[in-house]
C-alpha cells in the first residue's frame, strides 16, 4: 500500500479523552464500557520528523505507543503494554522485529519478513483520516497485530461523500473480527462518529467524547 496523495491530519499536538459504549441485544439501553485516551505528538528522531500516536485506558491497564514518520506514516516503532504483558515492535519497510516478555519472563523475539510495506494495527484510526477519499473506492491495508504477531489484508472502503444532507465522509472498515463505520468532518478530518459491531457475537460498540 503505497501512502502516496495521502494527507496527514496531524499538524498540531492534541490529545481526545472518549468513552466507549456497548449496547446487546439484552440491553435495554447502550452502557458505558470503559474510557480511553488519545493523544498525536510531534517530535524529531534520528534528524526526520516523526508522529507518535498515544493511545490506552487505565481500565485494561493497556497503553500503546507508535511511532511513524510524520510525512509517509512508514511506522518506525511501536509499545504496548497490557498489564504485565510488554511489546515492542520495530518496523523497517518490510521486516517486523516483535519482542515480547511477559512479567519477568525471559524476552521472547520473533522476525517476519513481509512482501509489502506494513503499517501497525494501532495506526488504523490515523489512516482512515489520511485515506485520499474517493466515492467507492476500497484500499487494502496490510495492516500488521501487534497481539498476534501477524499480517492481515483487511478493507477500507469509501462508502459515500460530503452532500447537502449529509456534509461528511462515510468509511468502512473491515476485518476478520470486526467492522467498523466511521463518519469523518471533510476539512478537518476529525471522526464525527464511530462505531463497530463484531462479526461472531450480536451488539454494537461506539466511541464517543
Amino acid at each position: 500500500m503505497s501512502t502516496s496523495g495521502w494527507t496527514n491530519p496531524v499538524t498540531t499536538e492534541a490529545s481526545h479523552d472518549l468513552r466507549v459504549l456497548v449496547r446487546t441485544p439484552k440491553d435495554s439501553a447502550e452502557k458505558e464500557w470503559f474510557r480511553m485516551h488519545q493523544a498525536e505528538r510531534l517530535g524529531v528522531e534520528a534528524g526526520r520528523p516523526i508522529l507518535a500516536v498515544i493511545q490506552g485506558s487505565d481500565a485494561f491497564g493497556w497503553a500503546d505507543t507508535v511511532v511513524m514518520d510524520r510525512r509517509s506514516l512508514v511506522p518506525l516503532h511501536e509499545q504496548l503494554v497490557l498489564k504485565d504483558r510488554v511489546i515492542r515492535v520495530t518496523y523497517r519497510n518490510t521486516s517486523v522485529t516483535r519482542v515480547e516478555q511477559v512479567g519477568d519472563s525471559a524476552p521472547r523475539t520473533t522476525v517476519r519478513q513481509y512482501p509489502v510495506q506494513v503499517y501497525a494495527f494501532n495506526q488504523l484510526d490515523l489512516l482512515m483520516r489520511a485515506l485520499p477519499y474517493q466515492v467507492g473506492a476500497t484500499t487494502i491495508l496490510p495492516l500488521y497485530s501487534e497481539m498476534t504477531d501477524e499480517l492481515e489484508h483487511d478493507t477500507l472502503e469509501v462508502l459515500s461523500g460530503p452532500s447537502s444532507s449529509a456534509p461528511w465522509w462515510s468509511l468502512r472498515f473491515a476485518d476478520p473480527a470486526i467492522i467498523s463505520t466511521v463518519t469523518i468532518d471533510p476539512t478537518t478530518r476529525a471522526f464525527l462518529s464511530y462505531e463497530t459491531r463484531w462479526r461472531t457475537r450480536p451488539g454494537v460498540m461506539r466511541r464517543v467524547p
